[in-house]
């Protein structure tokens, strides 16, 4: 039997492991595939509070990845929390990226679930996006139109071709009850419908976990669209079996 894929995963840390880094992990082996993780950034946080976040040293970054690749010969690249505002971690990531011809997967965490409302985001950072594959949320998406200085659709599928259009990326966004959209680089849009389970309160995490889930699919060679397909299907289903944890403000997955 031959190796497994692997997954190239840069993301955060989140001690509640109901998102971030370690999350990851779990998604990817649940998805098929072989995890190769390395922290960017470490935070100080429950499904409540959100106290800091501390930048992992881009040294530390590059030597891991570049050992890893010692070993393994991942494709796909997921990334997550990383501190946006900052060059050079962004060309540090970047570097890695180009270094190793990577396909990158982003989940654009412009600011972790908890923390405040103030968001930075370099022009480094928006290049970073750019010929990559974009996972925001509708809020980010929004945040993300609105540093590049375009107007902002009501529609979901009007706002992802726009985005998509601007970084020359591929556009997934998702917008809770109301789906996921999928936008190609040729402008084609694809509409997923998810299931309505109800929730009463937020789920932490599911963000990072679709973004992870679509990453997962790629590696195993899944089109961009059936991996999308997929990932929706396994995020629902975790969903369906949610933790809901007595004293949190938020459910798990």
């Amino acid at each position: 039997m031959g190796n497994p894929a692997t997954l190239l995963i840069l993301s955060g840390f989140d001690p509640t492991t109901g998102a971030g880094l370690t999350r990851d992990v779990l998604t990817a082996r649940d998805c098929g595939v072989y995890p190769l993780s390395v922290p960017t950034t470490l935070t100080i946080q429950n499904s409540a509070r959100f106290l800091s976040a501390t930048p992992v040293a881009t040294s530390y970054l590059e030597k891991s990845v570049a050992l890893l690749f010692e070993e393994f010969s991942p494709k796909i690249c997921k990334i997550g929390l990383i501190p946006t505002e900052s060059e050079e971690y962004i060309n540090s990531v970047a570097q890695i990226i180009n270094s190793y011809k990577l396909t990158a997967v982003i989940d654009p965490i412009i600011k972790p679930t908890m923390a405040s409302d103030r968001s930075e985001i370099s022009s480094k950072y928006l290049t970073l996006l750019r010929n990559s594959i974009v996972t925001p949320n509708r809020k980010e998406t929004d945040l993300l139109l609105k540093h590049l200085r375009a107007d902002i659709p009501d529609d979901d599928a009007a706002c992802a071709l726009k985005l998509s259009t601007l970084l020359n990326a591929v556009v997934v966004l998702t917008n809770g009850k109301k789906g996921v959209t999928l936008c190609n680089l040729n402008g084609e849009i694809t509409h997923f419908p998810v299931k309505n389970l109800g929730l009463t309160r937020e789920v932490h995490g599911t963000g990072c976990t679709f973004s992870t889930a679509i990453a997962s699919f790629l590696a195993k060679d899944f089109s961009l669209t059936d991996a999308v397909k997929e990932a929706v299907d396994y995020v629902d289903g975790l969903l369906e079996g949610r933790i809901v944890w007595g004293g949190s403000s938020q459910d798990y997955l």
